[in-house]
């Protein structure tokens, strides 16, 4: 009789059975789990300072990092388990690494009750990984945004410098009528001399002003991960210090000649100077975000004042 009570259960009846009994063990379990956490927590607030870890060794047998899992099991899931279905406490702890709003729906995208702890973890360490890859394109963006804006701005203080020394070349050219009118060879002289100092540091301009639009053209800004401190050279400093020193002394020998350009020559040289002291802001400011490009600049700097020793 036994045998052939046996023989009417099939496999199929087996296996459910199995599974329904894998099932109710897996929840009875998390729920225990759950419940140990929360008394080790009440355990934990009638505890004294210094006695929590001696507690737990003697006690319970537990570990410190055993019981704040169960603690942060009973914290994150009581009463809430059944909103991500079966799953066990090793699956539970696994799901911890995600933010409590996110858990539900992770666990609908990846079957969480037919899932092994393994590629539930792998499944979570791709999540993250995936994120952090969408976090450091969406700061690269905005470095890129925040650089070329840099560059955008320093096209726009160029171009008004360069309308600055367009004018004052006007200026000069109608001096130099007046010299030539006046038939005032050595003024006419100064005067085509600085004309064309004037045409060059105009001309010099507009050329940077073409090369920072051809650059915001060009392909996106390269931004480095790692922001770098950009620090203006100081050779760069001490040799505009120099040339500055050079030319208090002209404006010096000019004073004693009465030279009635004196007065127009500092004008000129203090623009410089503010030119040049803006200029240096810019390729700091730039450095911070792009130190390659801040780069290009300085040399192109250190060519532009030797090209003007030259000249001197």
């Amino acid at each position: 009789m036994t045998q052939q009570v046996a023989e009417l259960r099939t496999i199929e009846t087996i296996t459910s059975e199995i599974n329904i009994i894998t099932e109710q063990t897996r929840n009875y379990v998390l729920h225990s789990a759950i419940q140990v956490g929360e008394r080790l927590i009440e355990a934990k607030g009638q505890l004294k300072h210094g006695e929590w870890g001696k507690w737990l060794a003697d006690s319970v047998n537990y570990s410190q990092s055993k019981a704040q899992n169960l603690m942060k099991l009973a914290t994150e899931y009581g009463g809430k388990t059944q909103a991500l279905g079966n799953i066990g406490v090793t699956q539970a702890v696994a799901l911890l690494a995600l933010p409590e709003e996110d858990r539900e729906q992770f666990a609908v995208e990846v079957d969480i009750e037919n899932i092994s702890t393994r590629d539930l973890e792998k499944a979570i360490k791709e999540r993250e990984e995936a994120q952090r890859l969408a976090k450091e394109a969406q700061e690269k963006e905005a470095a890129e945004r925040k650089a070329r804006e840099k560059l955008e701005q320093a096209n726009e203080q160029l171009a008004a410098k360069s309308k600055q020394h367009e004018e004052l070349a006007e200026k000069m050219k109608a001096d130099l009528e007046l010299a030539l009118a006046a038939k005032d060879d050595k003024s006419a002289e100064k005067a085509k001399a600085d004309l064309q100092k004037s045409k060059d540091a105009l001309a010099e301009a507009k050329a940077k002003v073409k090369e920072l639009e051809a650059q915001l053209k060009s392909k996106p800004i390269d931004v480095p991960k790692v922001e770098v401190k950009e620090v203006i050279p100081e050779a760069m400093k001490l040799e505009m210090e120099e040339l500055k020193r050079q030319v208090i002394e002209q404006q010096q020998q000019l004073a004693k000649n009465d030279n009635k350009y004196a007065i127009r020559f500092e004008i000129c040289f203090n623009v410089l100077i503010s030119d040049f002291n803006d200029l240096l802001s810019v390729i700091e400011e730039v450095g911070k975000e792009n130190p390659e490009e801040a780069a290009k600049y300085r040399d192109g700097v250190k060519k532009t004042i030797d090209k003007m020793k030259g000249k001197l």
